[in-house]
């Protein structure tokens, strides 16, 4: 399949588009400013959700090794963004994301960038065992007696608004629900 022709067909589309109240559109840079595309508005398009996730499955294709380009894939796949009427990708979908990107691991920036962060920062016993333990696939036991009261401790005074506490429940419920379907 020709990606580069495809992808040309629907920045096209969204370029002689005409807007249709109540329909959602997000705006697409033709050429991506990672490649030195710019905000001007011949390099800028509407597209629908689903057209702009297409196109930046395309984009992710065609330069599989441009870190932004699947950056920016894997970030459409796998993060929620309020008021963004996201394009819920498919798990093949999904799954090439992310080979994309754990393909292309870390840049040397973001890896430097990683050291600073941890540089002088040691590690409790406790933690390098239970991050062992982690990524052998052995489950961690529940916090200690002592830990919970830390945590209480540290979110002693905080106030949490009321749609945090509605959206709490919904998703404790929808989860409940979910394990009741797949238990039978």
């Amino acid at each position: 399949m020709n990606y580069q022709r495809v992808y040309d067909q629907i920045c096209d589309r969204g370029k002689t588009r005409e807007k249709v109240d109540g329909v959602y559109y997000e705006q697409h840079h033709i050429t991506p400013r990672c490649m030195g595309g710019d905000d001007s508005p011949e390099n800028l398009v509407n597209l629908t959700a689903r057209e702009h996730f297409i196109c930046h499955w395309l984009l992710a294709r065609i330069y599989p090794t441009n870190r932004s380009l699947v950056y920016t894939l894997w970030l459409m796949c796998s993060c929620k963004s309020r008021g963004q009427k996201r394009y819920v990708p498919s798990s093949r979908i999904y799954q090439e994301a992310k080979e994309f990107r754990t393909r292309l691991g870390h840049s040397d920036n973001t890896k430097q960038k990683i050291r600073d962060t941890k540089k002088g920062c040691k590690s409790s016993e406790e933690t390098k065992q239970k991050m062992r333990l982690s990524h052998l696939g052995v489950k961690r036991q529940s916090p200690s007696e002592e830990t919970k009261n830390k945590i209480r401790q540290g979110n002693k005074g905080k106030t949490i608004s009321q749609e945090s506490i509605q959206n709490w429940k919904k998703s404790r419920k929808s989860n409940l629900e979910r394990k009741r379907s797949i238990s039978g």
